[in-house]
This record gives C-alpha cells, sequence and structure tokens, in this order.
C-alpha cells in the first residue's frame, strides 16, 4: 500500500520555499549530445527519478534544513552549520550518483554502480537499480558512515597549519600582485568534459537541501534555475548547431584570461604550473596557443600516468602533463628554424628512455613530447625559416610527434616502416597505432602533417566515421587505385578473399607475387585488427597459405600472356 501510496503523497509535499518546488521543476534542456535529456522524456531534473526515490530524496533535503533551523535556534555558530549541513549535503549527492535513474547493480562487487561510469552524462534505461531505506551499498547509511570515517581521520591528525579556502573565478583573482610563489592550474580540458552541465542534477538539489545554512547558494543569473554559465571556460559540445556562447574561441578567451591573471599574482621567479592532458592535437595547439599568447612560457614538463585510458571514447591516453612556466623574458633571442628543430630533436630523444622507462605508450610518449619542444620554442621570441617567414607554434607539435615516431624504430618484418612508400607508411603506421579504432578526426590531419602529405594522398586508406576516422575496410574502397602501393595491394588482397587463384591475380597484377614488404605488410595487417576482423580474417589466411597462392601464380601469369597474345578467350580460361 505504501508503495501503492507514493504518487499520491508526493503530490502533498510542500515546497521548499516560494520559488522552489518540491520536485525540481528546473528544465533539463538538451535534445542533443552527450546530454539529450528530452528526447528520452527528461523534461524536467524531477524527472530523473522515480516517485519513490524522489520523495526519498525530498525527506532528505527537508531533514538537512531542519537540523541547520535546529542549530542555529540553539545559537550554534552559521559558520558551524554550514560546514555541517555541507557534509551532510555531500552524502545525499553521492546517494545520488548511486540510487538516481540510470545507476546499476554491479553484481561482481554487490554494489551499486556511479551514473557517471560511462562519462558525465545520466545514461538511459528502464533497468536502473533502486536503492532502498535499508543499510546495503549506495544507501544513506552506507555512506554516511564513509564519510564520518573520513572526518574521524582528520579530526585524528596532529594539528597543521590554518589555511584558508576561497571559492572565485581563475580570471579575476582576489590577490595583489607578486604575491604568490605558485599558482597551480588543473583547467577544464576543451570539450572532454561539460562541468556545469553535467552537474545540474546535483545542484537542483542540493540548493533544496542547504537553503537553510547556505540561503547565497541557490543565487545565480540563471534565470533557468540551474548553474550560471556565462564564464565557464568549457567548450559546448553541440556548440556548432546550437547558440551556445561556450564555442572554442570563448574558450581560448577564457584560459588566456586566467593564465594573464595567475601571471600577475606570481612573485618574480614564481611558476605558474598547469596539469593537462588530452589526446587530440587541435586541443593542445588551441591550449599551448593560450600560454604564448598570456605571456608565459614553458620551462618545464613532466608526464605522469593519471588515467585509467580510453575514457569518454578517447584514445588510449593514460598521461597528464605537469607543465611549470615562467613569465617570457622581454630579451630573448630570434631563432632560425634549422638550429632550433635540431634542439627540438636532440630534447626529444634524451626524455625517451625516461618515458619509456616509466611504462609509457607511443601514444603518450607523443603527447609528453609537447613539453620539451615547448620548452624549447620558448627560449625564442621568435623563430623564422629559411624564407624569413615566421613559424607558427603548431608546426613544433608536428615536429614532436614526428621525432617519437621515427625513434620508436618501428619495423615491418625486418624492413623500418620509414622504408615504404609514404602511402604505405601512412596506413601502416595507423594500423600499428590503432587498429580499426575510431579515433579523433584531428589525428588524421595530424599525422599528414608529420609526413608532409595531402588529403588526397590517404583517399581509400580511412574511413570518416562520425567526427573520427578509422582504417577502411578492402570492401568500402569503391575504386581500387591503380597505382601499387603495398598498403593498396594488401587491401586488394583483402577483397578478394580467401581464394588463392584471385589472390594470386592481384600480385600477378601487381608484380609482388615474392615481394617480402608486402607479404610482411599483410601479417602485420592481420596482427593488428585481429583475426576476427573480416579483413584481418583473410590476411591471417593469405599469410597461412601463402605458399599455395604463390603456386597459384605462375598459371595466372600464363594465361596473363596468352591474353595479351590474344591466344585464348577470357571466357574459356
Amino acid at each position: 500500500e505504501a508503495v501503492r501510496d507514493v504518487a499520491s503523497v508526493l503530490k502533498l509535499e510542500e515546497s521548499f520555499s516560494s520559488d522552489l518546488s518540491a520536485i525540481p521543476s528546473e528544465k533539463a534542456l538538451g535534445y542533443t549530445g552527450s546530454r539529450a535529456y528530452a528526447r528520452y522524456g527528461y523534461h524536467t531534473f524531477g524527472d530523473f527519478c522515480n516517485d519513490r526515490q524522489t520523495l526519498g530524496l525530498i525527506k532528505i533535503a527537508k531533514i538537512i534544513n531542519k537540523i541547520g533551523k535546529e542549530l542555529l535556534d540553539n545559537g550554534v555558530s552559521g559558520e558551524y552549520v554550514a560546514t555541517l549541513d555541507g557534509y551532510v549535503g555531500s552524502v545525499m549527492m553521492r546517494m545520488i550518483r548511486k540510487s538516481t535513474r540510470g545507476a546499476s547493480l554491479v553484481v561482481s562487487k554487490q554494489h551499486s554502480g556511479d551514473i557517471f561510469t560511462t562519462g558525465p552524462s545520466v545514461p538511459f534505461g528502464h533497468d536502473y537499480l533502486e536503492v532502498g531505506c535499508g543499510k546495503g551499498p549506495g544507501s544513506w547509511f552506507s555512506l554516511s558512515k564513509s564519510s564520518l570515517r573520513t572526518l574521524r581521520t582528520q579530526l585524528d591528525r596532529v594539528s597543521g597549519n590554518p589555511a584558508k579556502i576561497q571559492q572565485g573565478t581563475a580570471t579575476a583573482l582576489p590577490i595583489p600582485e607578486c604575491a604568490m610563489d605558485a599558482v597551480v592550474m588543473d583547467p577544464p580540458y576543451d570539450a572532454m568534459v561539460e562541468y556545469s552541465d553535467a552537474s545540474d542534477l546535483f545542484y537542483v538539489w542540493l540548493k533544496r537541501a542547504l537553503l537553510t545554512s547556505h540561503p547565497e547558494f541557490g543565487l545565480n543569473s540563471n534565470s533557468a534555475g540551474v548553474q550560471a554559465k556565462t564564464d565557464e571556460a568549457v567548450i559546448e559540445q553541440t556548440w556548432k548547431w546550437s547558440d551556445d556562447h561556450r564555442t572554442p574561441e570563448h574558450y581560448t578567451r577564457s584560459i588566456t584570461k586566467a593564465l594573464v591573471e595567475a601571471k600577475r599574482v606570481i612573485k618574480p621567479g614564481g611558476v605558474v604550473s598547469i596539469m593537462f592532458g588530452h589526446d587530440d592535437s587541435d586541443v593542445w595547439n588551441r591550449f599551448l596557443t593560450t600560454i604564448s599568447n598570456s605571456g608565459l612560457v614553458l620551462t618545464g614538463s613532466w608526464p605522469a600516468r593519471t588515467e585509467k585510458g580510453s575514457q569518454l571514447g578517447k584514445v588510449n591516453i593514460e598521461v597528464t602533463l605537469t607543465l611549470v612556466c615562467r613569465p617570457a623574458d622581454s630579451d630573448r633571442p630570434e631563432g632560425k628554424m634549422l638550429a632550433v628543430d635540431r634542439e627540438v630533436k636532440q630534447e626529444i630523444l634524451e626524455r625517451i628512455p625516461l618515458w619509456q622507462k616509466a611504462g609509457l605508450a607511443l601514444p603518450d610518449q607523443r603527447m609528453a613530447s609537447y613539453g620539451p619542444a615547448m620548452e624549447v620554442v620558448g627560449r625564442y621570441s621568435k623563430i623564422y625559416d629559411k624564407a624569413g617567414n615566421p613559424v607558427s607554434l603548431g608546426s613544433y607539435l608536428v615536429k614532436a610527434r614526428r621525432y617519437v615516431e621515427d625513434a620508436a624504430e618501428i619495423r615491418i618484418g625486418n624492413t623500418p616502416l620509414e622504408q615504404f612508400d609514404s602511402r604505405s607508411h601512412f596506413g601502416l603506421f595507423w594500423t600499428y597505432m590503432y587498429g580499426r579504432t575510431v579515433v579523433p578526426g584531428s589525428e588524421e590531419r595530424w599525422l599528414r602533417l608529420g609526413w608532409e602529405m595531402k588529403p588526397g594522398d590517404v583517399d581509400g586508406l580511412l574511413k570518416k566515421v562520425g567526427k573520427g576516422f578509422r582504417l577502411t575496410y578492402a570492401s568500402e574502397v569503391k575504386q581500387p587505385r591503380e597505382r601499387n602501393a603495398v598498403i593498396d595491394v594488401a587491401l586488394a588482397v583483402a577483397r578478394a578473399g580467401k581464394l588463392p587463384r584471385d589472390i594470386a591475380t592481384v600480385l600477378v597484377d601487381a608484380g609482388m607475387v615474392e615481394n617480402e614488404l608486402l607479404w610482411d605488410s599483410i601479417s602485420h595487417l592481420a596482427s593488428h585488427v585481429t583475426e576476427a576482423d573480416r579483413d584481418g580474417d583473410v590476411w591471417t589466411w593469405a599469410v597461412r597459405n601463402r605458399s599455395v597462392i604463390t603456386r597459384s601464380s605462375p598459371s595466372v601469369e600464363a594465361d596473363r600472356i596468352l591474353e595479351e597474345e590474344g591466344g585464348i578467350q577470357t571466357g574459356m580460361l
């Protein structure tokens, strides 16, 4: 009966205030992108829970307010009440992460899964875990226990020095000039995470739960009742087809302004330390441009393995760089491109053994190379090429990646990769790095730039999938290329299927029946896309049946000669 009566009881719940309804009525905007809430019928944040969950959260929020009011009525300081209610509110927020529509039961570990397991958006589905009022995982009892344990540990520590924590904006620091030894920043990573949009679900409940102890919390300029977005330094993932102001230009302006502020408040000899990591070279180009525009230069960098990799659909990047910056000297010399290129290469080559010792994979080494490259570039006010033209900052990201790739000494069989034609070099390296994985679209462009290739030079090798690219399937190549690059012949082999004579025909036409570069390439491709892949299955079969295929080639060659001499008709073969 209690379960059946929840809907009617819910309607009787009084509002928290004249402008705060009991059930959150704030709109959950979004029809596209990672938070397409409205498409699934979630028009308000009150739609994110079923009636039982919603009633439970309303009751908890009202209890938190009641505790705060009783303490204040009994003369307890407002600062203490705000602190206590803040801790209690944090437990409620963790409950929402574990018990909202989208949470899942993790059977192997017997606990409630987090709604953000796969990224910064609430997943949709009718099959989800509802945490009850008992003492199990995801319940108030379970989550408050861990908070109390942490507080007891903190209170039992030896007293340290008092510190003051302030909330503010990085673009307008409430600190006088030359007052700080260091500024440490972990800025938003471009369009990777839309922080305020992802946390509005918590905000609408928290401003209800903390209405008594933090009445100012719910006051901001956003008329929709969610968090203010005006100054948020991120790129909205749907900015191209929405009217959202959080564009790449907004992000660049905001981060530059924050770095200028950081530069203003550090003492002479002080540092601005920045944590940054991303797998997209365009993002790095934008971010390093903001450092340069702010009047800072990179003077040191250290990679650290901080991520689990393959997050949010990205390439397997596990490293974050710590970038140490200082104000640029006004008397830096100008540099010549060839000399600076040598310095950059030497600096990277000296770091690679350290990265390898630390277990950094090749994609992570490429990202780590941006640091030493920018350290060298930062020593010069301008860098000019042989014609006297200024060299762009982004060009050194391309060069840094190329130096790491060359130093890896990738071999296809017994042959160094650099000995292949440029088209095959590109395709074989792409497969070495990514197999059949879809990677960000910028990777294709940056990889081409590293080998000075035009867009048409890689036609037929990659397939555009959404915003990214993957290695093409042989069946997707509509018009096989006329020239016999090794990679194209390998794709033609996959297209021929598991028929010895058909594969032999491809090899005879290309003049590569016993070409070891080709056979090593086929083996390389097979091992990096696996036998489960439809092309990989053919390549694996071809390598295993090489002798059968090559034995078929003499008869194919003989038939070709007869055709050319007009001795027999093709239809009689």
